[in-house]
Order: C-alpha cells, then sequence, then structure tokens
C-alpha cells in the first residue's frame, strides 16, 4: 500500500519518517476495517468515531487517507458512493465502500 503524506512544512529526517510511517498506518486502518464491513458506506467521521475511538487523530487525517486510498481509479482500494450521511457538524459527507477485486486482494 502506498501512503501519501503531503510534507507541507518541509520535515525531513526521523521526523517525516515517523509522520509518513503515521499516514500508512491509518490508511491501513481504515483499509482494513472498511474490507471488514464489505458493503456498508462510512463517511470519514464515522470512521473517526469507529477506528480511531479515543485517538487524537485529526479528522483531516482521515479525509487524507481515504482521499488517498481512493484516488487511483483503476487500483482504487475503497470508492467514493453518491450517499451522504449528516455528520457531526449538521453537514452532509459523502461515504465511501471497500472495492473489492483490488490488486491488493490478489
Amino acid at each position: 500500500m502506498q501512503t501519501n503524506f503531503y510534507n507541507s512544512t518541509n520535515e525531513t529526517g526521523k521526523t517525516l519518517e515517523k509522520y509518513t510511517s503515521t499516514a500508512l498506518s491509518q490508511q491501513e486502518r481504515i483499509y482494513n476495517y472498511m474490507k471488514d464491513y464489505e458493503g456498508v458506506g462510512f463517511s470519514p467521521s464515522q470512521i473517526l468515531a469507529t477506528v480511531f475511538k479515543g485517538e487524537s487523530v485529526p479528522i483531516t487525517s482521515v479525509r487524507r487517507a481515504m482521499t488517498t486510498l481512493s484516488s487511483n481509479s483503476s487500483s482504487s482500494l475503497i470508492f467514493k458512493t453518491d450517499i451522504k450521511y449528516l455528520g457531526p457538524m449538521g453537514r452532509s459527507e459523502y461515504t465511501w465502500m471497500y472495492a473489492r477485486n483490488t490488486r491488493a486482494d490478489s
């Protein structure tokens, strides 16, 4: 699984390694959770509340991970649906689902 840590603060060395590793771990946890619940759509706030319950993970990290997992249409690990969920801030959020038959499943 490829990670996309957006190094907008120009980190280097051990700090960059740590942040990249954390981003990959978040992606893996989200992917595995969504794979376990194949056919169920989840919004970023739902993922935050379940996968990262009690952890200090920003919603922006969850959104980044979900976008990265769905960014390559030919080999996406998850996909964005047209289904919306009312998020905790009273605004609609799109949901994503596990993308069956991806290269990662082989």
